[in-house]
């Protein structure tokens, strides 16, 4: 069973690599309390890869070594944006309803066009 498969049944509709600070960080909080800092040293604390996913109901955030995934149902984002876009990237900006959190995701530049295109056809137009 694949890492996302424990969280919803539905296809991908696209993926890519990602990196997030403000993500990683919540991903490595998480980590150490479950398993301990001497276990994910074992892994390399630097060692955090991770992939935006896309499906028709969430945006997800997952990070295999780690054995993570972090949902954001589409209701629950108000706003995705470029933030800034280079040749063979991008860096979006994701703010979420709840006012409180925003963080930027970097990916490459037709990963990122293409979460943009599926955040205009099922996010953007989701009631909170």
């Amino acid at each position: 069973m694949s890492l996302l498969a424990r969280f919803t049944s539905e296809k991908p509709l696209g993926g890519g690599a990602a990196k997030s600070k403000d993500m990683d960080k919540k991903v490595l909080d998480t980590w150490i309390d479950a398993v301990g800092m001497a276990n994910v040293r074992k892994h390399g604390v630097n060692a955090l890869e991770a992939d935006w996913i896309a499906t028709t109901s969430a945006l997800f955030y997952v990070t295999p070594n780690a054995e993570s995934v972090i949902p954001y149902p589409w209701s629950t984002i108000d706003e995705i944006t470029v933030v800034k876009r280079r040749s063979l990237s991008s860096v979006l900006g994701i703010k979420l309803r709840n006012g409180e959190e925003t963080f930027k995701l970097k990916t490459g530049k037709t990963s990122g066009d293409r979460l943009l295109e599926i955040w205009r056809t099922y996010g953007r137009n989701v009631d909170a």
